[in-house]
């Protein structure tokens, strides 16, 4: 049984382990998550969360910085 995400207005709890200027918007859902730096993701954790139930466990992000 899976919980329901709570309301966007409320933060990833990722936000709690990083710097307030890592901080950014998922690109999901527009909430605020761990975004930048390093251990960032584009994706919140229910988001995430979401992808890897659609595509499977091997998802990952890969950076396409040099």
């Amino acid at each position: 049984m899976t919980t329901a995400a709570p309301p966007v207005s409320d933060p990833d709890p990722s936000t709690m382990h990083c710097a307030g200027s890592q901080i950014g918007l998922c690109a999901g859902c527009q909430r605020q998550t761990w975004r930048y730096g390093p251990g960032g993701l584009p994706l919140c954790t229910w988001c995430m969360t979401e992808q890897q139930a659609r595509w499977g466990s091997m998802v990952r992000f890969k950076s396409t910085r040099p």
